[in-house]
């Protein structure tokens, strides 16, 4: 609309960089991986209308932002060992 042309090759590399540490950070943490197999359940289930009684509890947006921010800052939330890449 603007008629700009802006290079945003930078960014998608550093958002593949950021994507590679977030898939490391869940592959090592069996909570990770449980947290995640949770909320493909839950969006499956929201998807097919079906009813999410019994699933346990999964975590808010809330906590999820949390957990990501954490290991943004490197801190890797305290679980799974290593965060991965670091971008240079």
């Amino acid at each position: 609309i603007a008629g700009l042309t802006l290079d945003s090759s930078e960014l998608r590399a550093a958002a593949e960089v950021t994507r590679t540490r977030i898939d490391h950070l869940i592959a090592q943490s069996a909570e990770h991986l449980t947290m995640v197999a949770n909320l493909e359940t839950q969006a499956d289930a929201e998807e097919a209308g079906r009813d999410l009684a019994g699933m346990g509890d999964l975590p808010t947006g809330d906590q999820i932002a949390a957990e990501l921010e954490r290991f943004l800052r490197g801190e890797g939330g305290g679980r799974g060992g290593d965060p991965g890449p670091r971008p240079t």
